[in-house]
């Protein structure tokens, strides 16, 4: 069991699986962005996951040089575990988030484009 700001991360048979004991976090990044569109720059994933590291949705966010902000959905990290895919054995890179600013993020991604841009 790790504690998580005020949530607390069980592994695994003692993983709770009801849905209220989800988290939303996410992890700063630099480089390119997933979409292309942006290089050398840097912004977050975010995630709502599982406490054992399940991922059950993930975007990208960043702000370009010009202070559009982007978001991108990354379904191929959906169905993965955060923990096992990037080898990290605790979520001291995680930030644990609002339930609200993820949602704020998701509301970026239109549901029929990829990539939204917001100024």
């Amino acid at each position: 069991m790790l504690r998580f700001g005020p949530v607390v991360l069980f592994r695994g048979a003692d993983a709770p699986s009801t849905a209220e004991e989800t988290r939303f976090c996410r992890e700063y990044w630099s480089g390119d962005s997933r979409d292309g569109q942006f290089t050398n720059g840097d912004g977050y994933h975010y995630f709502h996951m599982r406490p054992d590291g399940f991922v059950l949705d993930a975007y990208e966010y960043y702000e370009t040089d010009d202070g559009e902000e982007r978001a991108t959905r990354l379904a191929e990290f959906i169905g993965l575990n955060w923990f096992e895919t990037f080898g990290f054995e605790d979520d001291e890179l995680l930030e644990a988030v609002t339930r609200q600013e993820f949602e704020m993020i998701r509301e970026l991604v239109k549901v029929d484009e990829p990539s939204a841009i917001v100024r």
